[in-house]
């Protein structure tokens, strides 16, 4: 799980700064082990969260997630950082966070995930950017499942280009193997004007992220190919 290997850089590299509160998963047994292991306590609903009054929730779990309690958590007054960044797609949500976090103070921070380049994406907006799009591809059997599949097998022999279309669009398809294209688009051009292609590659053991903006600027070319560190392909 995401959560453990957070929670354990936190507790092996931060400890000095942070310490955990509690952990919360709404499958309760895994958060018993996790809380067990790391000698924390175990909350049991958002409330409780919300209860500890923590400095921070980190969130690693999913968009559903996210859309359920992030308005809550900023309301209370409490930062939040989220890693499923596809939730943020939603324009509806985004104004509602928004608004939570102008009423409270509270700030919902973004993590980058498997790419970088944030600094550059976001000045380059302000300088002429014309056009961004990322092209990320990743094994048939990270992308098996998907719902822009509808029930589709991936070929095991043969690279093949599964999607093409806006931010929003790849993520709607794609909801467990894209937040980065939403984390680019925020940066960039917004989730409808930022373009995003997904490959799948037989045998290919990295997520592999190409990323191009064009504008007044030139040219910029940013590629990441990071191994996955969950399971072999996701």
């Amino acid at each position: 799980m995401l959560g453990s290997i957070i929670a354990d850089g936190i507790n092996d590299k931060l400890v000095k700064h942070y310490e955990i509160s509690a952990v919360y998963d709404r499958q309760q047994f895994q958060a018993e082990k996790l809380a067990e292991r790391l000698g924390v306590k175990r909350a049991l609903s958002l409330e409780e969260i919300i209860a500890y009054k923590p400095a921070y929730v980190i969130e690693a779990a999913s968009k559903e997630v996210v859309e359920s309690m992030a308005c809550d958590i900023l309301k209370a007054g409490i930062d939040m950082i989220i890693l499923s960044v596809g939730a943020l797609a939603d324009g509806r949500l985004m104004e509602r966070i928004n608004q939570a976090g102008s009423e409270s103070e509270a700030k919902l921070y973004v993590a980058s995930g498997a790419i970088g380049g944030f600094d550059l994406m976001r000045a380059v907006r302000f300088g002429g950017l014309g056009d961004a799009e990322i092209h990320t591809t990743k094994n048939p059997h990270s992308l098996n499942g998907a719902p822009y599949l509808d029930g589709k097998e991936l070929p095991e022999h043969q690279e093949q280009l599964v999607f093409k279309g806006s931010s929003r669009e790849a993520i709607a398809g794609f909801p467990k193997n894209v937040n980065v294209a939403v984390s680019m688009a925020l940066a960039t051009l917004g989730v409808d004007e930022t373009r995003v292609k997904i490959s799948s590659c037989p045998g290919l053991e990295t997520n592999i992220h190409d990323i191009r903006l064009n504008g007044d600027f030139g040219t910029i070319e940013i590629k990441v190919a990071v191994k996955p560190s969950i399971t072999r392909f996701k």
